[in-house]
């Protein structure tokens, strides 16, 4: 069924006739200038071929691109979301990307300020794609805030990224609760309402309950909101139009229902481990966690046998592989942090080596196994990266969480490599792993300000340290790069590629020198104080701190 027949079955037919009586040729969006009539089109097609796919909450009808000027008229917040994102690190667009983003603040405004105009169901779904692809800020302003209200010593606990997204989530799940679509996680609340609303709400919760669980676990916080009702098991039923609308179509209801499942485990360990700094603590003391840890696994082997056969194209399938193996990191992690926890302290002028926290080996520890499980999952979540996602086709522009997946699975290699809980022959190959990992990252970055290549950067400092690095020279190589076509042609979604062609195309170049000595790894002062660590932990704060202001050796401090 071809783009425009799609959205008839999505439910463009069933559209109120007072919304097709709006035009879009009325908006501020238009009526200011902001964008041309003409970019409409093509920016849409970008943002649904590109960005849709990993948040499809952009309704059918709005997807497509049957008449435009019609079905986007009441729908302007998301909109001007969406032309956010799809101008958002594109040469050639940057005159453009501003007017939007400044746009954009002014709509933000009127949702905090629960102005009429923007009390809809599509600004929450703005709010969230958004909060996904986080809008650029000023990282000097930022830090200059966090200096002066900190104080030069004190430490920024949140990336930006993780700062916008909590608080463009905090506003959707208020929007959400304003226009009552909690009610929408029970089937038999609001049968009455249009077919296409009730369906539209009803995702949009969804979404927001995810959304609120995974930033709350990033920054480990509580929820705000609750998810489906506790009666109430839904299925991909309950999604009809996330359902293939076509012969060989994208089952996105399959793709959403697997993560609300996964979700719903992630939340469960979230409460019973990371309750409060006080509960972790009596955890890892008393050692009576592995029950826990033992019932997650299980119920992670329930979902993958029902979850890793579903029919997605690969690298959505990757993607939920990713986040399985994340959430395998997360739980079994809890074992790694309590033995670097309960390990005693040095006496002062004690020189502690990192043989000192697994002296006779990982295998010698009684959380031994918990602890390989984890090593063992940090390293899928980067193998999957890489075997089912292409840098310039998909990792470019995938949401902020999973580059966070991402990076903090790197930090936890990182982290065991440090306290020697790698072999040799595991510490060469995790090294190679990051290695490749960074190179798909440089490769995925679209200039400086692109969160692939801030964070290969970050990477880098941390992983090697005092070797030669071809940065400078892969600068200079961006700056003298042609403009890229603002408005390049459509990428086909089904032209995927697998671990063989991606190797072949060369994104995994080896960028570095011979590998030297890490001489850095003897040093663990950052792990002297428990408290200090247990409060910097990936799993109890999302981000890192600005490595501009601070640099890699506060990160260090981290670990």
């Amino acid at each position: 069924m071809p783009a425009r027949e799609e959205s008839s079955a999505q439910g463009g037919s069933i559209t109120h006739s007072a919304r097709n009586s709006s035009s879009l040729l009325t908006s501020e969006l238009i009526q200011n200038g902001i964008v041309d009539i003409q970019l409409l089109e093509p920016l849409l097609q970008y943002y649904v071929q590109n960005f849709h796919p990993y948040l499809p909450i952009v309704p059918g009808h709005l997807s497509s691109l049957d008449n435009i000027i019609q079905s986007w008229a009441n729908d302007t917040f998301l909109l001007t979301a969406v032309m956010t994102i799809a101008t958002k690190d594109r040469v050639g667009l940057e005159g453009l990307h501003a007017r939007i983003s400044q746009y954009m603040e002014k709509l933000l405004l009127r949702v905090v300020l629960g102005a009429a105009s923007v009390r809809h169901v599509s600004s929450v779904e703005g709010l969230l794609l958004l909060a996904e692809w986080v809008p650029h800020i000023s990282t000097e302003e930022c830090a200059r805030d966090a200096a002066a209200s900190n104080g030069s010593s004190h430490q920024v606990q949140v990336t930006a990224e993780d700062s916008v997204s909590w608080n463009l989530i905090g506003l959707a799940v208020r929007q959400a609760y304003l226009l009552h679509l909690e009610r929408y996680s029970f089937r038999s609340e609001s049968k009455d309402d249009d077919k296409l609303d009730y369906h539209r709400n009803r995702l949009a919760w969804i979404f927001t309950y995810l959304a609120d669980r995974q930033i709350s676990i990033q920054m480990g916080q509580a929820f705000w909101c609750r998810g489906p009702g506790l009666s109430t098991r839904f299925t991909i039923e309950d999604y009809p139009y996330l359902r293939p609308q076509k012969a060989n179509g994208v089952d996105y209801a399959s793709f959403v229902q697997a993560q609300v499942e996964l979700t719903t485990i992630f939340g469960n360990i979230h409460d019973i481990l990371y309750a409060s700094k006080t509960r972790t603590v009596q955890l890892m003391l008393m050692g009576d966690y592995t029950k826990y840890l033992d019932d997650s696994s299980k119920a992670l082997a329930m979902w993958k046998e029902a979850w890793t056969s579903v029919d997605l194209p690969p690298h959505l399938s990757g993607l939920l592989c990713l986040q399985f193996e994340y959430l395998r990191l997360y739980i079994n992690a809890f074992a790694f942090q309590a033995v670097l926890y309960r390990t005693p302290k040095s006496p002062a002028g004690c020189d502690k080596g990192k043989s000192s926290y697994f002296p006779y080996s990982v295998m010698a520890s009684a959380d031994g196994r918990h602890i390989y499980i984890a090593i063992d999952a940090a390293k899928s979540v980067l193998k999957y990266l890489m075997e089912r996602l292409n840098p310039t086709k998909h990792l470019r522009y995938i949401p902020v969480r999973f580059h966070l997946y991402e990076i903090h699975a790197s930090v936890f290699l990182f982290k065991a490599l440090t306290v020697g809980a790698l072999s040799s022959e595991e510490q060469q190959t995790c090294t190679t792993l990051v290695r490749q990992f960074i190179s798909m990252l440089k490769n995925a970055a679209t200039s400086p300000s692109h969160i692939a290549s801030r964070y290969s950067k970050l990477l880098t400092s941390l992983w090697f340290q005092g070797q030669t690095t071809p940065e400078a020279a892969d600068d200079t190589v961006q700056s003298n790069r042609p403009a890229q076509n603002p408005l390049p042609n459509p990428i086909d979604l089904e032209d995927f590629t697998n671990s063989s062609v991606i190797d072949s195309a060369g994104p995994f170049q080896d960028d570095f020198q011979t590998q030297q000595g890490l001489s850095f790894l003897e040093s663990t002062e950052g792990l002297e104080c428990p408290d200090t660590f247990l409060s910097n932990l990936p799993f109890l704060r999302g981000g890192f701190p600005d490595l501009d202001t601070h640099g890699v050796g506060q990160l260090l401090m981290d670990l």
